[in-house]
């Protein structure tokens, strides 16, 4: 499994920002995306539910954060 974190290349902005998002994406085994319990992700949104019906939990995992 590897890991993507968003280290910045020789311009000092993130590769993906460069490369383009989906390359780096697609580059990877597994996408974990971790986002806080609020905004889009506060409640139980119609289009929150539709987002996370993407991810199927294994290879590509939605992780919501509650309030600290």
């Amino acid at each position: 499994m590897s890991a993507y974190r968003f280290r910045p290349n020789h311009s000092g902005k993130p590769a993906w920002l460069t490369r383009g998002i989906s390359e780096v994406i697609d580059s990877h085994d597994v996408l974990i995306v971790r986002v806080d319990q609020r905004g889009l992700f506060d409640g139980h949104r119609q289009e929150a539910d539709v987002l996370a019906g993407i991810f199927d939990g294994e290879q590509n995992q939605l992780i919501v954060h509650g309030p600290s």
